[in-house]
C-alpha cells in the first residue's frame, strides 16, 4: 500500500503538469499545416509514467527529508499553474465569449514584461530577506514572515492596477473594443473578461511568490536551528494504516510538515488576493478617457481654432467648433456605466494634442466633460 500511495503521487505531478507543456506547446501542438498533432494522448501518457518514474523513484529510494519538501513544492507549484491555466477552460463551457476574452488577458499580462520584472523583484527582496539580520531577540523568523507577505502583496497589486488600467484603456483607444462590442458581444462580457483575465495573471504571481517565500521559511527555520515541528496527525494515521516503513513514514511525514505550512500560508495568501481582486475592480472600473472643451477667451484662440469638424484618425479624436468662444475635443467612448467621474491623467492627452496641433490656442481654460450614451453591443441607442 504504500509504494501504491507513493506511486499515486508521482503520478500527479505528471498530471499537472500537462497543462502547463501544453500552454508551452511541448506537448499537444499543432504541425506545419496547423493541423493538432495525432499523438498528443501518447505523449500526455508519456509524461504521466515519466513523472512517476522519476518522482516515484526518488521517494522511494531516497525518502529523506529535503526530497520530501522539494517533493511537496514542485506539487504546490504544478498546482496552482494548473488551476490558472485551467480556469478560463473551465469558463468557457458556460461563459465562451468571456472565458475567450479572459484567456486573451491572462496570456497578454504573463507576457508582459513588467510581470517578470515584478517577480524577479519580489524574488530579489524575499531572497535578501532570507539572510538579513533583523537584531529582534528571536523574532527574525516573525519578521521574515510578515516582510514576505508585505512583499507579495505590493508586486500583485502593483502589476494588477497598472495592467487593468493598461489593458483596457489600450482596447479602448485602438478602437479594438468597439470592434469587439460590433460583434456579438456585451459590455459586460468585454469588462468582466478582461478583469478575470488580469485577476488570473495576479492570481498566478501571487501564489507563486507564496510558494517560494514558503520554501524560503523552511530554510529560514534551519538557518535558526529553530524546534522541529512535529508531523500533522493524519499523517500518523495514514502511517498507521498503510503500514509504511520508517524510512517511508519519515518521507510522509516531512510532507505533512510541509503541506501544513502550506495551511498557514495559504490563509494569508487568500487574505492578499481579496485585497487584489477589489483594487483590481476599482483600476478596471476607472480605465476611462473622456471629452473637454476649450474655452477661446481671446481673438488669437478663436482664430487659430479650425472652423469644421476634424477626424484625427491616427489618435482616434474628433473635434467641433460649438459657437465662437468653444472648441470640442473629443476622445473614445468608456465602458463603465453609469459614472461620469473625470480623471486629469485622461484629459492631459486631449489637451496635449490641442498644444500640438493648433499651438496659437489658449489651452488654460480647459473643462473637461463627460456624457453618458446607453448603447446596446451593436452600437445602437438603447
Amino acid at each position: 500500500m504504500a509504494a501504491v500511495l507513493l506511486l499515486i503521487l508521482s503520478a500527479l505531478q505528471g498530471v499537472l503538469a500537462l497543462p502547463w507543456l501544453h500552454a508551452l506547446e511541448i506537448i499537444g501542438g499543432r504541425d506545419r499545416e496547423g493541423k493538432r498533432r495525432s499523438s498528443w494522448l501518447g505523449e500526455c501518457l508519456t509524461v504521466v509514467g515519466m513523472a512517476s518514474a522519476l518522482f516515484g523513484g526518488l521517494a522511494y529510494f531516497a525518502p529523506n527529508p529535503v526530497i520530501a519538501r522539494i517533493f511537496g513544492f514542485i506539487l504546490q507549484t504544478q498546482l496552482i499553474v494548473a488551476i490558472a491555466l485551467s480556469t478560463p477552460h473551465l469558463l468557457g463551457i458556460f461563459w465562451p465569449k468571456g472565458a475567450a476574452i479572459a484567456y486573451a488577458a491572462f496570456r497578454e499580462g504573463v507576457r508582459q514584461p513588467m510581470f517578470l520584472l515584478l517577480f524577479g523583484g519580489a524574488l530579489m527582496a524575499m531572497l535578501v530577506s532570507l539572510v538579513l539580520p533583523y537584531f529582534t531577540f528571536g523574532e527574525d523568523y516573525k519578521m521574515m514572515y510578515e516582510l514576505g507577505f508585505d512583499i507579495i502583496m505590493f508586486v500583485s497589486l502593483a502589476f494588477a492596477c497598472i495592467a487593468a488600467s493598461m489593458f483596457i484603456s489600450e482596447e479602448i483607444e485602438g478602437r479594438t473594443a468597439v470592434t469587439l462590442l460590433s460583434k456579438p458581444v456585451s459590455r459586460f462580457d468585454f469588462l468582466i473578461g478582461k478583469y478575470v483575465g488580469i485577476l488570473l495573471a495576479a492570481f498566478l504571481m501571487l501564489f507563486l511568490l507564496g510558494s517560494i517565500l514558503q520554501s524560503f521559511l523552511v530554510v529560514r527555520q534551519w538557518i535558526e536551528k529553530m524546534d522541529p515541528v512535529p508531523p500533522p496527525q493524519w499523517t500518523l494515521h495514514l502511517l498507521e494504516a498503510l503500514y509504511f516503513n520508517k524510512e517511508q513514514g519519515l518521507f510522509l511525514g516531512n510532507m505533512g510538515i510541509w503541506f501544513q505550512l502550506s495551511q498557514e500560508v495559504l490563509a494569508n495568501l487568500v487574505l492578499c488576493f481579496c485585497q487584489v481582486s477589489v483594487m483590481t475592480a476599482v483600476a478596471v472600473a476607472l480605465s476611462t478617457r473622456v471629452p473637454i472643451t476649450v474655452n477661446l477667451p481671446d481673438g488669437a484662440s478663436q482664430a487659430a481654432a479650425p472652423q469644421v469638424s476634424l477626424l484625427d484618425d491616427e489618435t482616434k479624436l474628433v473635434t467641433s467648433r460649438l459657437g465662437d468662444d468653444r472648441f470640442r475635443v473629443a476622445g473614445t467612448a468608456e465602458f463603465n456605466g453609469y459614472n461620469k467621474d473625470i480623471r486629469a491623467n485622461r484629459i492631459r492627452p486631449l489637451t496635449d494634442w490641442v498644444n500640438q496641433c493648433f499651438p496659437d490656442i489658449n489651452t488654460r481654460h480647459v473643462v473637461p466633460w463627460a456624457g453618458l450614451r446607453p448603447m446596446m453591443p451593436n452600437m445602437m441607442p438603447r
